[in-house]
């Protein structure tokens, strides 16, 4: 498959609109916008002008056919991502899809089945993941510069105004476990390498029956344990403290950083009272345009391996969502 990486945008919605523009004023010889798709004609024009995309289409379904689109972005609502993921898998497109994959580890399961024997990629779009913080925060737990991670605690959230919110409506997938806890549990696998054995959970619901602030611990196999915890209704916040056997890794983990909003990472080695935190110098990038170069890369270089083992990531992450989930409704541990 040739460079730049034609990538065709599914839904004008918010995030889906953020995504392009950043792709498009990135500037990247890996990516571009090839094309744009709703289910609004005008507002499919009107979004490909703005990102430099050649054509829009009135349908998702137009675009998936279009020849000139190699690889496919879902920004649509949460409930909408399986049936378009598995269509675009059928047409032969890799797929970066918003997270979280779909509201189900049954729905997840299908998906992952229907890429890999496709042969194709389905990447879960965590922005954060790509980001120079986040690579770094790995290479040094790898490098065993805060020993064994015991410890994680993890906190996001934002305050959510609006009522008519896509995220208030839970026949769309919505809540905050869904919408902004699937970070911290993404960080979660990442930092211990694998899904927790089990979880339990508490929260509070708001008027539509979504969860608005949740709360999770989950116990891993090897002794280690996350502490979790995501909101709707604060103010807006990201961050997490990794404890070690020999040392602490603070990190912001967000998904875009900038020169006037740099990413914070600090690392305290050792063990002893009086040791003292290291401010850690990263680079800074937007997260759409980072994890739409890794998209590029990895579809490119035609690594099986490497495909499944990031599909691996996905259903991890998803059946600790929804064990997640099923904790909050029954009111005590549940394994995964």
């Amino acid at each position: 498959m040739r460079l730049p990486l034609r990538i065709g945008i599914l839904g004008t919605g918010f995030i889906s609109t953020e995504f392009a523009l950043a792709v498009h004023a990135g500037a990247s010889p890996l990516v571009r916008i090839g094309a744009v798709a709703s289910r609004d004609a005008g507002r499919a024009q009107a979004l490909a002008r703005r990102c430099g995309a050649a054509r829009a289409h009135a349908d998702y379904a137009t675009l998936l056919a279009d020849a000139d689109v190699d690889a496919v972005y879902i920004g649509l609502p949460n409930s909408l991502h399986a049936e378009w993921a598995v269509r675009s898998a059928f047409a032969g497109t890799h797929v970066l899809c918003e997270k979280p994959l779909a509201p189900t580890s049954a729905e997840v399961q299908r998906m992952i089945e229907t890429f890999e024997r496709h042969g194709l990629l389905l990447l879960e779009a965590f922005p954060f993941q790509f980001q120079p913080q986040t690579l770094e925060m790995q290479r040094r737990i790898t490098a065993g510069e805060i020993g064994a991670v015991r410890v994680l605690q993890a906190t996001t959230g934002f305050a959510l105004a609006n009522p008519a919110n896509v995220r208030l409506r839970p026949e769309l997938g919505g809540g905050a476990l869904l919408d902004i806890g699937c970070y911290c549990v993404s960080l979660a696998r990442l930092v211990f390498g694998r899904r927790p054995l089990r979880v339990r959970a508490t929260g509070t619901a708001g008027a539509t029956g979504v969860d608005m602030t949740t709360t999770a611990t989950l116990e891993f196999a090897d002794g280690g344990w996350a502490q979790l915890a995501c909101s709707m209704e604060v103010g807006p916040h990201r961050a997490a403290i990794l404890v070690g056997t020999g040392g602490v890794l603070e990190t912001s983990f967000t998904n875009h950083t900038s020169a006037t909003q740099p990413a914070r990472l600090r690392l305290k080695r050792g063990t002893a009272w009086d040791a003292t935190f290291e401010s850690i110098d990263v680079a800074t990038g937007n997260g759409f345009v980072l994890e739409a170069e890794a998209l590029a890369r990895i579809v490119t270089s035609d690594d099986v391996a490497q495909r499944r083992t990031l599909h691996r990531l996905s259903l991890d992450n998803s059946a600790t969502l929804t064990a997640i989930g099923r904790s909050l409704q029954a009111g005590g541990p549940v394994d995964v």
